[in-house]
């Protein structure tokens, strides 16, 4: 079904029940409440099918995947402007969609017991591999754009790829503030030390050497979270240390002000691409345009053809030992990362 022909569908679930009926109730398997699901037309009155009136998209987080379906709802409000288009998310969701002008309204899960929806589409293990329950292809998952996949999904897949948030105007403004007074005049670069996978974060020795290089001519604000107590000590001059000390709308304020980001596969590459920051994105076991197609300011450095087991999309056998930064990534080094930083700035 094209988006030219865009009438009640459901994705009801990552199980695919085949026997669901119109107007049934089923307990969702992920979400644990009870939807009515609707797999025929919505029909009018006179029982004449009709365009479906809302549509309830389901996805929670990780930041990055919420910021890469920014660009099809976007297409999706503005192909069918009269569909109510409800976000089902969690409180990651809440934060990065907040002040998005492409959706009407956003719930949690739980507000979804006992509601009817013209369509429900969900996408939360729609474009993940099967190793982990998801319901795509691993041979996909590997190759094709996120992005573009939920443009499929969504029935956009015609429309425009353009990724959209909005820093909050209060935040920035605060964080500008903060960044003046500690300021020298220097531009500001933002290193995010890690993901939410030690896999693909930084090592933590490269982190040091990274803010040893930056300093001669960059103020350095760190961020992160989640991370060893010697990434949050880090400090020096011309070092504003934020690691632990922002939330996700924090984050988007200040990647907004920031002359330069350096990132792994993480929520900030992603923030920084769609908000067209100039920066260098470090992706050991990932193939880059799965997730950085889009990002045209972002140079994408990828070890592509240096081991036997890349792209292995975190479904290798790497045993880390306890250590940050899998093999893959520790081929890319911080003097790297600093070169093509000054080639992309000069």
């Amino acid at each position: 079904m094209g988006s030219k022909d865009f009438f009640v569908r459901s994705i009801c679930s990552v199980q695919q029940v085949p026997e669901i009926t119109y107007d049934r109730r089923v307990v969702d398997p992920i979400a644990g409440v009870t939807v009515k699901i609707y797999k025929r037309p919505y029909l009018d009155e006179l029982g004449r099918r009709v365009p479906a009136r809302n549509i309830a998209v389901i996805r929670m987080g990780g930041i990055g995947d919420l910021v890469m379906l920014s660009s099809a709802l976007r297409a999706l409000k503005l192909s069918k402007p009269n569909l109510e288009i409800i976000l089902v998310t969690g409180d990651l969701g809440f934060d990065v969609f907040a002040g998005f002008p492409f959706i009407d309204r956003m719930i949690c899960p739980n507000d979804m017991v006992d509601k009817s929806f013209d369509m429900i589409v969900d996408l939360r293990m729609m474009v993940e591999p099967p190793e982990i329950g998801g319901g795509m292809p691993r041979d996909v998952y590997d190759k094709e754009n996120r992005t573009e996949w939920f443009h499929r999904l969504l029935s956009v897949e015609d429309c425009e790829v353009e990724q959209f948030i909005v820093p909050d105007k209060t935040l920035v403004e605060k964080w500008m503030r903060d960044l003046i007074a500690v300021g020298d005049g220097r531009p500001w670069v933002g290193i995010h030390v890690n993901t939410v996978r030690d896999t693909r974060s930084f090592p933590i020795e490269y982190v040091d050497e990274m803010v040893r290089l930056f300093s001669k001519r960059w103020s350095v604000v760190l961020l992160g979270s989640g991370v060893r107590d010697v990434l949050r000590r880090i400090d020096g001059e011309h070092v504003y240390n934020l690691i632990e000390k922002t939330g996700v709308k924090d984050l988007i304020a200040i990647c907004s002000l920031m002359n330069f980001i350096v990132a792994p596969d993480s929520s900030v590459l992603h923030i920084a691409g769609t908000l067209r920051i100039r920066g260098v994105g470090v992706l050991g076991n990932m193939e880059p345009d799965t997730r950085c197609k889009y990002y045209r300011t972002l140079k994408i450095l990828h070890p592509r053809g240096a081991m036997s087991c890349i792209p292995c999309n975190d479904m290798g056998s790497c045993d880390l030992r306890g250590s940050v930064g899998a093999p893959c990534m520790r081929l890319i080094s911080p003097e790297m990362v600093y070169e093509i930083t000054e080639e992309a700035t000069r």
